[in-house]
């Protein structure tokens, strides 16, 4: 398939498979969250049926959408997946880079999303790793702002946050995977 063939639609297909078929070097930046091995579906499953149960008078699962049993969060990717984003793109912006630290080089420029709450049970913060050399930065995008986006999925991030990231480290007409 060539890389015009690609663009500007939604694929449905494994993320590896699917990115055998990109050439190397034609993708500008790939932007991903990838699963981070820690069972986060199950956990935010629990937590929803808990809320539920207690007639939703529990703060667990507070804001929390009831999913389907998955099993997407089980493992990380494999190295496999890593050597991939690296060779199809020239720059990667990879969410939850500490579960993935036997696949990453050192790099001076980490993403901080602070979450704009304290002491909840998740973390306060989130970071990602760039292959980018600039400074770090902090991004403040509160949790419950990150929740009025609709959510669809267990671990989804906000909108705004990603489109000022986006606006940060990818330039007009430039391809993002």
């Amino acid at each position: 398939m060539k890389l015009e063939e690609m663009i500007n639609k939604v694929h449905c297909w494994d993320c590896l498979e699917f990115m055998k078929q990109i050439p190397d070097k034609s993708i500008d930046l790939v932007l991903t969250d990838p699963p981070y091995g820690i069972w986060a579906d199950k956990a935010q499953k629990k937590a929803a049926e808990s809320r539920i149960k207690a007639n939703w008078k529990s703060k667990a699962g507070r804001g929390w959408k009831l999913y389907d049993d998955t099993d997407w969060d089980e493992f990380i990717p494999s190295k496999e997946y890593f050597d991939e984003i690296f060779r199809i793109s020239k720059n990667q912006i990879i969410r939850w880079w500490n579960y993935f630290t036997e696949y990453l080089p050192p790099k001076m420029c980490w993403l901080v999303w602070d979450k704009w709450q304290r002491d909840f049970s998740l973390a306060d913060w989130e970071l990602a790793w760039t292959s980018f050399d600039k400074a770090l930065r902090i991004y403040t995008v509160s949790r419950w702002e990150a929740l009025q986006d609709g959510r669809v999925h267990p671990t989804q991030k906000s909108i705004r946050l990603f489109r000022r990231i986006l606006e940060n480290y990818s330039e007009k007409w430039q391809t993002i995977l």
